[in-house]
């Protein structure tokens, strides 16, 4: 996970190896669920990232990999995931929220990332900025 928070570009064929290297399943701490989730930073530039999280958005046998795509697309909220996400059908009720204020939200440039943030009394701050980098 420390990883993911990079949005750093050398850390994209571990990403892709992990997410196409297994089901995103069981638990959000679930290898192949993290590295799904990582690719958010990379959907706009890279193929590969595109084709990892549309074969999980699509997997019937899944609901935990359909999960992980949904959120990587609304965290990328680049103008392609958002046409994806508008048409997808059956969305993951627990991510209907989060995509909800994604797409409620101007997309996001490419070099940022969807991050969606509350205040105590319900203030939504959430907004498009660089992915965290906790180096």
């Amino acid at each position: 996970m420390i990883l993911r928070w990079s949005g750093r570009r050398r850390f994209l064929p571990l990403f892709l190896r992990i997410a196409n290297g297994a089901i995103p399943e069981t638990s959000e701490e679930n290898a192949a669920y993290e590295a799904t989730l990582s690719l958010a930073p990379f959907l706009n530039d890279s193929r590969a990232a595109r084709r990892t999280v549309l074969r999980h958005a699509s997997d019937p046998s899944s609901d935990r990999a359909r999960r992980a795509a949904i959120l990587t697309l609304a965290t990328a909220n680049s103008p392609w995931s958002r046409r994806v996400l508008e048409r997808m059908h059956g969305r993951d009720d627990e991510a209907t929220g989060f995509v909800r204020n994604a797409l409620a939200h101007r997309p996001c440039r490419p070099g940022t990332i969807f991050v969606e943030w509350f205040g105590i009394e319900g203030q939504n701050y959430s907004k498009c900025e660089p992915p965290p980098d906790f180096r």
